[in-house]
């Protein structure tokens, strides 16, 4: 996902028409007047985006059982779907979540809704808090909610703070068309609509609207670097700075030979081998190669024989003016 926060939202109509034959609508008349519970399934699936580009197709689903009549919400349905009174409509209490968050795994979790309490006034609205608790009470007497997140059948409780309730019912068009209609119970009684939803940006009874906070996934380079945590960092940037500190130490056994102060003497032992080489003298070559091979392995005498012209420290037997002595 590429934002942090974003804002869902569902048309109230279904996609398609809802078209049943009339045996298979006698059969689901026939189960919901048994002793049977319902089961209706609010899922929502979305896709998630992950470290690479990685698809996954994850969804969150909450199951509400309706329980055997006697019961005003089960005789709601059957209503519905008899088509006797187009005002009814079935209330499904706290099953819809309204903030979720979307982990960089692409697991969902419901967020609850952020109060400030001190905002309320309490001694004005106590008799809307009991009418609402009051309608709470009631609806739980009808429904019992339960939440399943991918799969665990971990049970969440019912709670106003985390789902909202959904009003649905069957909508009939001029030719006959049937479709179902769904929307999010907006109900002045409800503090947490009252106080914190009505005026929240982007909200609408008119839609379904839900709210999602998604973590940051970052690129498939940084995620492989950043996968074993903060031991994985730390030790990732104490291996840079050693490779650092590493090229940027002195090399003790490089000094002598990129520090001579004058090897212009080291040099000419050098192109005496090669004249002598030249000349085909090759016991010459052989003596003076022996000489330079001496020179290189003794690092006093090379310290000497690469010190400045001017210097007092050379050895005559090493210079010139030596050989022209003798």
């Amino acid at each position: 996902m590429a934002e942090d926060v974003v804002v869902v939202k569902w048309s109230p109509h279904s996609l398609t028409q809802w078209k049943v034959s009339p045996g298979t609508h006698d059969e689901l008349m026939k189960d919901l007047k048994s002793k049977n519970s319902i089961t209706i399934r609010v899922e929502i699936q979305y896709t998630h985006v992950g470290h690479g580009g990685e698809k996954t197709q994850s969804s969150f689903v909450q199951n509400t059982e309706i329980p055997r009549l006697p019961n005003k919400q089960r005789q709601s349905l059957i209503d519905i779907l008899n088509f006797e009174n187009k005002t009814t409509f079935l209330r499904l209490p706290m099953v819809f979540p309204k903030f979720m968050l979307i982990t960089k795994d692409a697991k969902s979790k419901v967020l609850g809704i952020i109060k400030e309490p001190t905002t309320i006034d309490t001694t004005s609205t106590s008799e809307r808090s009991d009418d609402y608790i009051s309608a709470r009470s009631s609806q739980e007497e009808y429904f019992v909610a339960k939440s399943f997140e991918h799969d665990e059948d971990e049970e969440i409780l019912p709670n106003p703070s985390l789902f909202r309730n959904l009003l649905i019912s069957l909508k009939t068009g001029k030719n006959r068309e049937v479709w179902w209609h769904m929307q999010e119970e907006c109900d002045i009684t409800d503090d947490d609509y009252f106080y914190y939803l009505k005026n929240i940006q982007h909200n609408s009874c008119d839609q379904l609207v839900m709210y999602t906070f998604n973590e940051k996934v970052f690129s498939k380079t940084i995620s492989y670097i950043t996968q074993s945590g903060i031991i994985g960092l730390y030790l990732l940037y104490f291996m840079i700075m050693v490779d650092f500190m590493r090229g940027c130490r002195v090399t003790v056994d490089a000094i002598w030979i990129n520090d001579w102060p004058d090897p212009e003497g080291l040099w000419r032992k050098c192109r005496e081998v090669y004249i002598a080489r030249d000349m085909r003298n090759y016991e010459l070559e052989e003596e003076l190669f022996a000489e330079l091979i001496f020179i290189m392995r003794s690092r006093e005498v090379l310290i000497k024989l690469t010190r400045e012209t001017t210097s007092a420290y050379n050895p005559p037997v090493l210079t010139g003016e030596s050989k022209k002595t003798k």
